[in-house]
């Protein structure tokens, strides 16, 4: 009886080698910067000193409440988005950049104590964002700030005006940081819990029901903050905003990647 060959053993190399080859042929194309505004940590170098910006109770498409950019504001504005759109209620009184070192230059808006105050702040596609946000499936939201002071009681959640125009508000966020301190606060658009959000209009803005934005191509980004205090003035601010989209597989990559899991299948029969 002649002895059995042994078995010639799997071309595991071959395959793991073909496999890595398609993975990085079918790459998905990096996330995208659509806003972008002050630096993580803190930004120095957005005003040389304290400069104010628009105040306006009735949100307006289109508009832009930023002071003038310039040497006064974003001297350096490569890669940034300096402009953006905004409304408050009425016991809003001061919408001001801050030069600050600690922990960099804010944007700062600010109320009575006791009535408290609440504003929005947006980045309109094609219009305030570097590029355009068609053609994405999802976005990612940073925000970084603190309150006025250590008597405020302050919130912030991020905003979403969807492909239909209709505009969305996050589940909210409690902002504890004082003036020296940091909070921040990050999430998906799809895994964000969001309601129905009506713009201000004379001063006055609606949070409704439950909603799920059509997230696909969404127009308009931005956040909203609210707070109230013990003492005379109130405030909270924003050092840190970023949203990056995240695009759509493209055709090429899932053709590779049902190529990838068919070569697989066929290893394993």
């Amino acid at each position: 009886m002649k002895p059995m060959k042994p078995m010639k053993p799997m071309k595991t190399t071959s395959l793991l080698a073909a496999s890595a080859l398609l993975i990085s042929a079918t790459a998905l194309p990096a996330a995208t910067t659509l806003v972008h505004w002050g630096e993580s940590g803190g930004d120095q170098g957005i005003v040389p000193g304290n400069t104010t910006g628009t105040t306006a109770t009735t949100y307006s498409d289109g508009a832009s409440i930023n002071p003038t950019v310039g040497a006064s504001y974003y001297p350096s504005a490569v890669d940034r988005t300096p402009t953006y759109n905004g409304a408050h209620t009425t016991s809003g009184t001061t919408h001001q950049m801050q030069d600050r070192t600690t922990p960099g230059d804010r944007m700062f808006i600010q109320g009575s104590g006791a009535v408290g105050v609440e504003a929005m702040f947006a980045w309109e596609s094609g219009v305030h964002t570097l590029s355009s946000s068609t053609g994405y499936k999802d976005y990612n939201f940073t925000w970084e700030g603190q309150l006025r002071s250590a008597a405020d009681t302050g919130s912030m959640r991020f905003l979403l005006e969807d492909s239909a125009g209709q505009w969305h508000i996050s589940q909210s966020f409690s902002v504890t940081a004082p003036a020296s301190g940091l909070d921040s606060f990050s999430g998906s658009a799809s895994s964000l819990s969001w309601s129905s959000y009506t713009t201000f209009s004379a001063g006055v803005d609606t949070i409704g029901a439950a909603s799920t934005p059509d997230i696909v191509s969404a127009q308009s980004f931005g956040f909203f903050v609210e707070s109230t205090s013990t003492i005379s003035n109130t405030g909270v601010a924003m050092e840190h905003f970023l949203v990056t989209a995240v695009p759509e597989p493209s055709s090429t990559a899932l053709l590779g990647l049902g190529g990838l899991a068919l070569m697989l299948r066929r290893k394993r029969s």
